[in-house]
C-alpha cells in the first residue's frame, strides 16, 4: 500500500543517467542519496540511452503500479531554470572544436 511506496520509493525522485564514456559528473554523485548500476550480461559492454532509461522506468512501475508526475508547473518551472543552464554548459566545444574553431578563426583574420 502507500506505506509500503513511501519505504521503497521516496515522495520526490530524480534519475540521473551519465554518459558511457564518463558516466554522471561528480557533482551528481557526490549529491546522490543513491547510486545504482545496470547489470550487463552476455555480449553488450554497455546500454542505449533509451533502453537503460526503459529499465528503470519500469522497475519504477514495477515497484508502484500508481505511479504518477506530481511536480507543479512552478516547481518544473524552476527546476528547468536551473538545470537548462547546466545541461547548456555541457553542450559547449570539445577542446579539439575550439582548437579547429580557433584556427578557423585567425584563418579569416589573415584574410582581412
Amino acid at each position: 500500500g502507500d506505506d509500503e511506496r513511501e519505504t521503497v520509493i521516496p515522495q520526490k525522485l530524480a534519475i540521473v543517467f551519465g554518459t558511457e564514456a564518463v558516466g554522471c559528473t561528480s557533482e551528481m554523485l557526490n549529491a546522490a542519496d543513491k547510486r545504482v548500476y545496470l547489470p550487463l550480461r552476455g555480449f553488450a559492454d554497455s546500454l542505449n540511452l533509451s533502453v537503460a532509461t526503459a529499465l528503470v522506468v519500469h522497475q519504477l512501475f514495477v515497484l508502484d503500479p500508481t505511479l504518477v508526475g506530481a511536480i507543479s508547473e512552478e516547481e518544473r518551472v524552476e527546476l528547468r531554470k536551473v538545470w537548462y543552464v547546466k545541461l547548456a554548459r555541457q553542450r559547449l566545444l570539445t577542446s579539439s572544436q575550439k582548437k579547429r574553431k580557433n584556427r578557423l578563426l585567425n584563418q579569416v583574420r589573415s584574410c582581412e
